[in-house]
């Protein structure tokens, strides 16, 4: 009976005056079929039956502005209970599909790095319509991510598992106590930092700006409109490099070597922008990308 009584109560909140006005505002004609669907989702799951309704409606008015459709199924956005709580969880394919909209994009992907890979074969991985499959029970030993835009910059990123564990450790408490989405799903919560974190440090400001909901969204709980992070640290974001710094960093991958004569590159280059959460300008882009 009680459970009966509890879907009535789900239903009655969803189809209220105040829930319905907020989601005909964004969904217009689509509002019955994407309440009916939200109703769904909650009744599946007997952990989002027991957490705060309105912070089930954030998600949902999130996930409807970002046009990412909330399915475990599809992997593009999801609702998470904790504590008592939904919080607004962006996949990897999501951040990806919102990358592609930006138009900037020639290319964007993630994988898995395995034991027994060379460069090539996790080229192949990111970039080929056939890659090479990894032989069987080869352990994983990182993630990378990366991008190729129109005007030809790329960018890319990697972390090793044990980064990954860490970054997890960092930002999730329940991770910490064996538990979360980390413990569950380590590997779609890998591809989608490393996605995460390549798109925030190294993506255009142009693009980032287009990206910043997303980001600032994902793993929130949200209520009218005010994000908490009732499980983690939000990421720090990142800082612009000063362009002192940047024209040196430029000579020395002309010439080939830092100021303590260890080789230096495009490689060691991107290395340290990631290990010091820098960021570059548009016009340091373009001469980064020309270097």
């Amino acid at each position: 009976m009680s459970q009966v009584a509890n879907q009535n109560d789900i239903h009655g909140f969803f189809n209220s005056p105040m829930a319905q006005q907020q989601l005909q505002q964004l969904l217009g004609e689509q509002t019955a079929n994407f309440t009916a669907s939200l109703v769904q989702i909650v009744n599946n799951s007997n952990m989002l039956k027991n957490v705060n309704p309105h912070t089930i409606l954030g998600c949902a008015l999130t996930s409807a502005s970002l046009d990412l459709p909330i399915s475990d199924k599809l992997g593009y956005a999801y609702i998470v209970p904790y504590k008592g709580q939904a919080q607004f969880q962006i996949g990897y394919k999501g951040f990806v599909q919102l990358a592609i909209r930006t138009g900037q994009f020639k290319r964007i992907e993630a994988c898995a790095v395995y034991q027994d890979d060379s460069e090539y074969d996790v080229y192949q991985r990111l970039t080929s319509l056939l890659p090479i499959p990894p032989k069987d029970g080869v352990p994983i030993i990182g993630y990378t991510a990366y991008f190729e835009l129109h005007n030809g910059y790329t960018a890319r990123l990697a972390k090793s598992v044990q980064e990954l564990q860490a970054h997890a450790t960092k930002y999730s408490q329940s991770y910490q106590k064996g538990g979360g989405v980390w413990k569950t799903n380590f590997h779609e919560m890998a591809l989608k930092t490393v996605i995460k974190l390549l798109l925030s440090k190294q993506a255009p400001l142009s693009i980032a700006n287009q990206m910043s909901q997303a980001i600032e969204a994902d793993q929130a709980v949200i209520v009218n409109g005010q994000y908490r992070y009732i499980d983690n640290e939000q990421d720090q974001p990142p800082k612009m490099l000063d362009n002192i710094v940047f024209e040196r960093m430029i000579t020395a991958i002309h010439t080939g070597y830092d100021s303590r004569g260890r080789p230096f590159g495009k490689k060691e280059a991107r290395e340290y922008l990631d290990k010091n959460n820098y960021t570059l300008s548009q016009e340091q882009q373009h001469k980064f990308l020309s270097a």
